[in-house]
């Protein structure tokens, strides 16, 4: 502002009570000419959006006339949780849709215009041009200079807004310039602290089942009448709905809640965590009532839920003769279920194919006895090589005692299927593999949902062969079903392609073309509906949802016409939020490396 209160333009409120801005709007601000600089000391007047004035003094060291930026410092105590977060503009689509926020003389609270990104322009170095959406009544004019450019789909500042073009009657204020926050040292360097701190909180959190923090959650929501009563499927995603709340009575983010209710239970493991999360949220709490966080009274917590424990197996190829059979030295891990599992490694062997099977159920028969097997169930995790992905393990069991019927594990337990080289197999031809499934995962991570394909009944031909290997690899996708019993060629090669190019989740069944096509329209509502698209709370729900389909208490039951049996359906499920990762092979066989 002006001495006497006229507004002259906007800006961002930064981490640790800075404010970024145009250097033409300090200018205006001073009542000084185009060509002058600003005296030392330069004070001036703020207003922020808690209603209050302030004191802002100018930081020469970050005054830029090249860019037409300026950084300020408030003097006083800055608003609590309204520093802005940053983002890149760089990434992306185009154009990019935006909306900025303005204070034009007349109108107090301000206007928001809605515009696009369209690419580099103006009379600077670095400017992209934002055009005016056309359909949007509000233009750029005085009083929007200096302020963020916010991008519609992140909520973070990309820019600010630094020019308009002028002169182009009646195309005034439909064309306007900005300066991306990559361009500027200053923003960049806090740009980065960002990302660096939200990538590890939010890496270590996607791993972190969500049954381990409820009752963090749940103090975190205290004092709320719309508590969630369904289940997340991990920490990530609590968080992020955290994040998404008013703060509670105290005026504390309950993000910063949740996570310090989660440090306090001792969940954080590896170095540095601690010290990034309160990076994280110093950017965004005043210090004091930072310190009021640190002490705060927790309410009793409630009892951890008891969760079903997990049989992991691994089937790992052992390199032998040629002309022998196939072998493999078969490895079980039992996972204790509830907030800290615990590993305990059973038996390991070495068996041929034909001995797999039984040596897998005695594996099983084992695990049921833990702790909680009976009363919660017991959940299979197989880790399989993708020559043995396409065994029907789902049909694997013993006679029942008095009926002889053989019970198989795929109706009675959740069943995760994993690929062996995914985990495990280090060679560089499939590093690239490991590299676009956690591409994918990467983009389900910051989406929360994902494109589902569906693999046509028949791609014999070399041209449907290769736009299938192009489909696939397009990062939108979390799941595909494919068109062919893996037991065929074309069913393998289908299997393969689909493995190679990183989808996290695979389904198929063992059947004929005929009955496939029955099979994905009746499994089609299920797997993404009429949209094609499966949401995150979907995706991790899969494994159970599949046991449903299986034992027929879901669409897909075996009903006459159905035309297939839903125990013929299996699933390659890399999603490891869900479940416990098999510990690395290196400890237990020395000769292996990753």
């Amino acid at each position: 502002m002006t001495p006497d209160g006229y507004v002259v333009g906007g800006g961002i409120l930064l981490p640790g009570g800075h404010v970024a801005t145009c250097a033409h709007v300090v200018r205006d601000a001073l009542c000084l000419e185009d060509t002058d600089l600003p005296p030392a000391p330069a004070e001036v007047v703020v207003g922020t959006e808690d209603g209050q004035r302030r004191a802002a003094g100018l930081l020469a060291e970050h005054w830029d006339d090249a860019l037409d930026i300026a950084v300020l410092t408030l003097r006083d105590a800055h608003p609590v949780g309204a520093a802005v977060q940053l983002g890149r503009v760089a990434t992306g689509p185009r154009p990019r849709r935006v909306r900025v926020h303005g204070y034009p003389q007349g109108v107090e609270g301000g206007l928001t215009a809605r515009a696009e990104v369209v690419g580099r322009g103006g009379t600077r170095l670095g400017q992209l041009q934002v055009d005016i959406d056309r359909s949007h009544p509000v233009p750029v004019e005085g009083g929007f200079s200096g302020c963020g450019v916010i991008d519609d789909l992140q909520g973070r500042v990309v820019g600010i807004l630094t020019s308009r073009v002028e002169g182009l009657i009646p195309e005034d204020g439909r064309t306007a310039f900005m300066i991306p926050v990559e361009q500027v040292p200053f923003l960049l360097d806090l740009l980065t602290a960002q990302e660096e701190a939200t990538l590890a909180v939010r890496r270590w959190l996607s791993g972190l089942r969500f049954g381990a923090i409820r009752s963090a959650f749940d103090e975190a929501m205290h004092g709320r009448a719309d508590h969630p009563r369904e289940d997340f499927g991990t920490a990530l995603d609590a968080y992020d709905y955290l994040a998404d709340l008013t703060p509670d009575d105290d005026g504390l983010p309950r993000d910063a809640i949740f996570l310090e209710e989660v440090r306090a239970r001792g969940l954080w493991t590896g170095e540095g965590l601690s010290e990034t999360i309160d990076r994280h949220h110093r950017n965004t709490l005043a210090e004091e009532e930072w310190r009021g966080l640190m002490r705060r009274s927790r309410a009793p917590r409630p009892p951890e839920r008891a969760e079903a424990p997990w049989l992991i197996v691994c089937a790992e190829p052992v390199e032998g003769d040629l002309d022998g059979p196939e072998r493999y030295t078969v490895t079980s891990w039992t996972v204790s279920g509830g907030p800290r599992p615990g590993y305990s490694r059973g038996s390991g062997r070495t068996v041929t194919r034909e001995t797999l099977e039984e040596t897998v159920l005695e594996m099983v028969d084992a695990a049921k006895r833990l702790p909680g097997a009976v009363s919660h169930g017991l959940n299979l995790q197989f880790v399989l090589p993708f020559s043995l992905l396409a065994w029907q393990v789902t049909r694997w069991g013993r006679p029942a005692p008095i009926t002889g019927i053989v019970q198989p594990i795929g109706g009675a337990h959740e069943i995760v299927l994993r690929c062996w080289e995914l985990l495990y197999n280090d060679h560089p031809q499939w590093r690239d593999v490991h590299a676009q499934l956690r591409k994918h995962q990467h983009a389900l991570s910051a989406r929360k949902e994902g494109d589902v394909y569906w693999v046509s009944t028949s791609t014999t031909s070399e041209t449907a062969r290769r736009t299938l290997n192009t489909h696939l690899a397009d990062e939108e996708l979390v799941a595909c079903v494919l068109g062919a019993d893996p037991r065929t060629s074309e069913g393998y090669e289908q299997l393969g392609i689909a493995l190679t190019t990183g989808i996290p989740i695979i389904v198929w069944l063992r059947g004929d073309a005929e009955g496939t096509e029955l099979f994905h329209r009746h499994v089609r509502p299920f797997l993404g509906g009429d949209r094609e698209r499966l949401s995150l709370a979907k995706i991790e729900a899969l494994p159970h949802a599949l046991k449903k389909f299986r034992t027929g208490s879901e669409i897909g039951s075996r009903q006459e016409g159905s035309g297939y049996d839903p125990l013929e359906v299996s699933m390659v499920y890399e999603i490891s939020s869900q479940m416990p990762d098999p510990p690395d092979l290196a400890d237990f066989h020395p000769h292996h490396s990753r």
